[in-house]
């Protein structure tokens, strides 16, 4: 998966607007792999608050895999700091072998360079990711 480019994707906002390819296919997005009936995810959306306000030079892309379209696109409105999208037919989830959120995968130019599972919740791994981030 890290290395490759990330595969043709069908997202769409509450309005049934595709998000266009291109717009992960040039610069540097995270991913951000959530649904907003879950905790971590919930946790994960307090850790990159800030982090998407600070770094307007990466784009965070919310993607919901999982759940009913309709509501859970609304319910995320208010939950996470980023735009989000359902992933349609769970086409990305199912090629990316994506099965449980929060994930985060960084994409430079449309090519999976690094990922995360997991929600961001120990200190050691905040510290880590905060340095990550700094560095790109």
């Amino acid at each position: 998966m890290i290395g490759k480019p990330l595969p043709e994707a069908h997202l769409v906002d509450l309005q049934g607007v595709r998000l266009e390819n291109r717009a992960f296919r040039s610069g540097k997005v995270i991913l951000v792999f959530v649904t907003p009936n879950c905790n971590a995810c919930k946790t994960e959306a307090r850790f990159l608050n800030p982090l998407v306000k600070k770094r307007n030079n990466i784009d965070f892309i919310g993607v919901i895999s999982f759940g009913d379209k309709k509501s859970s696109l609304e319910a995320a409105q208010a939950l996470f700091p980023f735009k989000v999208f359902y992933d349609d037919d769970f086409r990305l989830a199912l090629k990316l072998g994506i099965t449980r959120v929060p994930i985060k995968i960084f994409l430079e130019d449309g090519i999976m360079k690094k990922a995360w599972g997991g929600a961001t919740t120990e200190e050691g791994s905040k510290e880590e990711f905060l340095r990550w981030l700094d560095a790109i």
